[in-house]
């Protein structure tokens, strides 16, 4: 509340954010409450001022740590960006070489099976037998 030694607008008024918002009119209504009232106004600038003085610095220090985050980041000529893109092409070479392989020694298995197998015996052996 509004305390001090005042007339009855004191307490109504004294949760009012900011004296420069106020109306002209409210702030001569407010001549009449007395010191206690504005330094209780004051502090609570001050309060909320720390305050937002306090979260500014959380978010300047959460820019900094995240521009750090970023210049720690590897860029595409890093050399171990390099290592890894060669690393990935050799993977994909090999698993392309094994799809080939796949693909050919199935087609291989197809052609062997749809192929009659046929034994020829020489004709001196077939005399015998």
């Amino acid at each position: 509340g509004g305390g001090g030694g005042g007339g009855p607008g004191c307490e109504v008024l004294s949760d009012i954010s900011t004296a420069a918002s106020m109306p002209v009119v409210a702030a001569q209504g407010l001549a009449g409450c007395g010191d206690a009232m504005w330094h209780e106004r004051a502090q609570a600038l001050e309060r909320e001022l720390r305050s937002e003085a306090a979260a500014s610095l959380e978010v300047q220090d959460r820019i900094h740590w995240l521009r750090a985050q970023l210049q720690r980041q590897p860029g595409l000529q890093d050399q171990r960006m390099a290592e890894v893109r060669a690393l990935m092409v050799q993977v994909a070479d090999r698993v392309t070489g094994a799809a080939r392989a796949a693909e050919t020694s199935s087609t291989a298995a197809a052609a062997t099976a749809a192929v009659p197998v046929v034994v020829v015996r020489p004709a001196a052996a077939a005399a015998t037998a």
